[in-house]
C-alpha cells in the first residue's frame, strides 16, 4: 500500500512539474516515511514474535527477492 501511495504521489510530482506538487510529493513520502516504523512498532506490541518472524521473511516496501538457485 505504501508502495503504491509512494509512487502515486512521487509520478504525480513529477507529471505535473510544477514545485508545488512536487514539495507534496516530498512531503507525503517523509510523512509516511517517518509512520511506517511506528506503526511497525505497534505491530510488535500487538503481535510480538509472530510478527518479528513475518517481518523477517518479508520486505518492508517490496517483496523480497529470493535467490535463484
Amino acid at each position: 500500500m505504501y508502495t503504491v501511495l509512494f509512487g502515486f504521489f512521487i509520478g504525480l510530482g513529477l507529471l505535473s512539474a510544477h514545485v508545488v506538487m512536487l514539495g507534496l510529493a516530498a512531503l507525503t513520502v517523509t510523512v509516511v516515511g517517518v509512520r511506517i516504523p511506528k506503526e511497525e512498532a505497534m505491530m510488535v506490541a500487538q503481535f510480538g514474535e509472530e510478527y518479528r518472524t513475518y517481518m523477517q521473511r518479508t520486505g518492508r516496501l517490496l517483496p523480497r527477492l529470493k535467490p535463484f538457485r
